[in-house]
């Protein structure tokens, strides 16, 4: 996964933004797996609802570049589609385990292409 950075200043602070706010949703995103792996599923839901804001930031930002593999956000929408599944199911054990296995890593390799 490549990104080209651009030159101009907005889109420069978009990538800045981008590298601020990634490892707060990797981390938050987390400790919601945590939480609904330690059984605490109603905190683990309300947080998870706040965190559906910051997927969607993130389903934005990747569109938005134009040299991001469009494959990878093909997969970010198929872990989303997988969390929509479990969510309905109420399957908190799995909604854990796409967060921490599926989800908190391509957060981070997003940030890693964005920081290198």
């Amino acid at each position: 996964m490549a990104v080209d950075k651009p030159n101009d200043l907005f889109n420069n602070e978009f990538y800045q933004s981008a590298a601020d706010y990634l490892p707060k949703l990797s981390k938050g995103l987390m400790a919601i797996a945590e939480l609904m792996h330690n059984g605490n599923e109603a905190d683990g839901a309300y947080f998870f609802t706040k965190a559906t804001d910051g997927l969607r930031w993130l389903a934005g930002f990747l569109r938005n570049i134009e040299s991001f593999d469009y494959k990878k956000i093909e997969e970010l929408g198929n872990y989303l589609s997988s969390l929509l599944d479990a969510w309905e199911n109420d399957d908190y054990v799995l909604i854990g385990d796409l967060l921490e296995y599926e989800l908190v890593p391509f957060v981070e390799q997003v940030n890693t292409c964005i920081l290198s």
